[in-house]
């Protein structure tokens, strides 16, 4: 049965729609879309609202469980009864026939030999398959000629060793760049040092020879004291004269004997 809410929505629809019909050239363009808003929102309630249907199960009688009938005892009867015939009419079919001769074994079969190139598999005997406590041993494998036996190879690999060794590696290689490094920086700041020492020591030589006093002391015609180390030196070896400016008026002359100091032979001594 219908609810009298949706009653009362049917005929709010149905009126509103017809006033908004009847309406429609007397109001504004406002008051249309509140009027169409009300009567969607009538609409949408009756459409989404309602009472559901129940639906009754139908639950159907239970039926009795009947057990399965036991196979009647005739029919085992029966069965018994034919069998006990059928056993007793070949037994007179074979009274009257003479008795049959002893059946002739049967040939052994021919042993296939087997292709040259393998060799014969001798079966062994059945006793000697098992052992003392009566278990089963296998017969020995016996290989062609010339075949190779594939031998289990297992490969020993451990991500930690593995990882070690890629970190060490590294490391030397780290190592080598550096020393290479290290080793062209030295060698570009000693060759920086050879040219800062070389161009010192040619402004010191070319201060020093710029002026030739062995010259001017051979003139005669200055006014510069010489004064002389050693004062009486030996005259029977060659000597070298080394001049020092001490000032404007003074010289220093040295004579140095250029002899070379000779490395003496010691005698050898012959232990006796």
């Amino acid at each position: 049965m219908v609810s009298l809410s949706r009653i009362i929505n049917w005929v709010a629809l149905i009126l509103g729609c017809i006033v908004f019909l009847i309406l429609q050239g007397e109001v504004d363009l406002t008051q249309r879309i509140a009027g169409g808003t009300v009567l969607l929102a009538l609409a949408s309630l009756l459409i989404f609202t309602g009472r559901e249907k129940m639906i009754i199960p139908i639950i159907d009688d239970p039926q009795p469980f009947e057990p399965s009938p036991e196979p009647e005892s005739e029919q085992l009867e029966d069965e018994s009864v034919e069998l006990s015939y059928t056993e007793e009419s070949e037994m007179r079919r074979t009274r009257g026939r003479p008795s049959p001769s002893p059946t002739m074994p049967l040939p052994p079969l021919p042993v296939v030999m087997p292709p040259p190139t393998l060799p014969v598999m001798v079966p062994p005997a059945t006793a000697s398959q098992f052992s003392q406590d009566n278990s089963p041993i296998d017969p020995p494998h016996m290989l062609p000629e010339g075949t190779n036996v594939a031998m289990k190879y297992v490969a020993k690999g451990d991500a930690v060793s593995d990882e070690e060794e890629e970190i060490e590696g590294f490391i030397a290689e780290r190592r080598e760049k550096r020393e290479k490094m290290l080793s062209d920086i030295e060698r570009r700041r000693r060759m920086k040092l050879a040219e800062r020492k070389a161009s010192m020591a040619r402004k010191w030589s070319e201060a020093e020879d710029g002026e030739d006093l062995a010259t001017l002391l051979r003139d005669g015609e200055h006014d510069i004291k010489v004064f002389e180390e050693p004062e009486n030196p030996d005259t029977g070896k060659p000597l070298g004269i080394t001049y020092f400016r001490i000032d404007s008026n003074r010289v220093l002359m040295i004579r140095t004997p250029l002899e070379i100091p000779q490395k003496g032979i010691q005698p050898k001594v012959d232990d006796t």
